[in-house]
């Protein structure tokens, strides 16, 4: 074609002088469609890709918002990053066995794709490479692949049912973010690591079976989702406080060959029962008194718990970011001996992100009783049984908070 720009061997297409050409035909002989060939046509429907084509360098037809269907020739064994993105009308894409990668975003945006079948010699499944592919209903993974990608599927709402193959290790971060139309997964036995934010907002999502090999779950790796029930099996070795974070979360238990951490009433510990992971948002109970074995309290440990009146022993000695940000704390009881000691994130008590809630505050009398205010925004009752041990300078510095003595 006239139009066709191409390397000096003419072996590679390299660009296009018709921006708005339609249709496109590349001759016979061409073994690369060069990186941004055809970027941003946006008029182009439909590519005849010669036999000859190997490979298709990064950003290829990146923006063809028109393209309606490609079918990639028997010899192609790359797709380079982001070759596809946003081609927002491609519904169809064949892909031969000799393919060995696809590259990042390569198919990001594309929103009317139905159907993903990936070829057997592809291994990892690289970051972004079906974000936002809100079409995408069906997708089969070859049975030697090692790795999902960071944001992989991320935002794919239409993908209802996961196979994931049991020669997989890790689900990156945010891998499946949004999918909503989740019901159950079973992660196979063999994944080791899911990444922060891998399941998180899967608002579908009621069952999750992990497996015996697990040994870490990531931030939010399940948040946003609907799972009442979660058990810990015996390997995993790192949990993040926040890894569960849901408003039906009802009970946490754990497998007990786990050596890193125990369940007690649904509620998450290490292993020692010296360090409280996580309260489930929805534990039925109204009063909640913490062990006195517990000498800290985990990063978003208390996160939105619907309990609304909390007990600290004096065996605490560090709260975490976050422990006890929720809008329906009431009152926190304590006894703690030196204040001095006690180690209190700035944000351990208010965040930012909810300047429009209102804790409101039940006077109760107990021994002596202050009034947290947070940011101006947020107030808790704070109760503490001897008023000589508390030293308002440090509590309101380690509160980000003014105290007010108000009993």
């Amino acid at each position: 074609m006239k139009e066709l720009i191409y390397s000096k061997d003419k072996k590679t297409v390299v660009g296009i002088t018709d921006k708005q050409i339609r249709q496109i035909k590349i001759p016979l002989g061409v073994e690369i469609i060069g990186k941004k060939a055809f970027e941003n046509c946006f008029s182009l429907e439909t590519v005849d890709i010669p036999s000859s084509v190997t490979i298709i360098e990064n950003n290829a037809f990146e923006g063809c918002s028109s393209l309606l269907e490609i079918d990639l020739p028997p010899k192609v064994i790359y797709i380079g990053r982001e070759a596809f993105c946003c081609c927002k009308s491609l519904r169809i894409i064949d892909m031969p066995d000799s393919i060995s990668y696809i590259g990042e975003c390569a198919f990001y945006g594309c929103s009317l794709l139905k159907k993903v079948i990936l070829p057997n010699k592809i291994k990892s499944i690289e970051g972004g490479c079906f974000n936002s592919c809100r079409s995408l209903e069906y997708v089969q993974m070859p049975e030697n692949i090692t790795s999902i990608g960071n944001c992989a599927f991320q935002c794919c709402d239409s993908l209802k049912d996961l196979e994931i193959p049991q020669s997989v290790r890790t689900i990156g971060d945010f891998a499946f973010e949004k999918c909503m139309w989740f019901s159950i997964i079973d992660i196979p036995n063999g994944v080791l690591e899911i990444g922060k934010g891998a399941f998180m907002d899967c608002q579908g999502l009621s069952k999750v079976f992990l497996p015996k090999s697990l040994k870490s779950i990531g931030d939010n790796a399940f948040g946003g989702s609907s799972i009442k029930q979660i058990h810990i099996p015996q390997n995993v070795e790192t949990i993040s406080s926040s890894a569960f974070d849901s408003i039906f979360l009802e009970e946490i238990s754990v497998d007990v060959n786990n050596n890193y951490f125990k369940s007690i009433e649904g509620v998450l510990y290490n292993k020692k029962g010296d360090t409280l992971i996580k309260v489930p948002f929805r534990l039925n109970k109204l009063y909640f008194s913490i062990s006195n074995e517990v000498k800290c309290i985990a990063k978003d440990a208390f996160f939105n718990s619907s309990i609304p009146e909390i007990e600290i022993p004096n065996t605490v000695i560090k709260i975490n970011s976050g422990s006890f940000v929720s809008r329906y704390l009431k009152a926190i009881y304590s006894n703690i001996q030196d204040l001095e000691k006690l180690q209190i994130a700035q944000d351990a008590f208010s965040d930012s992100q909810y300047e429009q809630f209102d804790m409101g505050v039940d006077l109760i009398i107990v021994y002596y009783m202050f009034l947290l205010e947070l940011d101006g925004h947020t107030s808790i009752t704070l109760f503490l049984v001897d008023l000589q041990i508390l030293n308002f300078k440090q509590m309101s510095k380690c509160c980000n908070a003014r105290l007010k003595y108000i009993a």
